[in-house]
């Protein structure tokens, strides 16, 4: 975890935002190439677009988990309902 912290510090330290940063630094072993997934995560920073809600970097990281974890399909059956609950339980 300290190698991904330093990643994410970096990716911070280059000018993306807490959110971006955050998200960047999992995204791309998750199959997201990195110019979309710093696009998807921009809205993130202060709190969702400047509004001082959810941090942004607690808001990438339920990004990096349901982009790992998170159900890919409507059903919430089988596979599916796991995943999403899976999802749900980490973050």
């Amino acid at each position: 975890m300290d190698h991904a912290a330093s990643i994410a510090a970096g990716h911070h330290q280059s000018g993306f935002n807490c959110g971006q940063a955050v998200f960047l630094t999992f995204a791309e072993e998750d199959g997201l190439a990195f110019d979309k997934a710093a696009a998807l995560s921009n809205c993130l920073g202060g709190g969702f677009s400047q509004t001082g809600g959810i941090c942004g970097a607690v808001s990438g990281a339920c990004l990096a988990i349901s982009a790992k974890f998170g159900r890919y399909q409507p059903s919430r059956e089988g596979e599916q309902l796991a995943r999403q609950e899976k999802t749900y339980r980490l973050i």
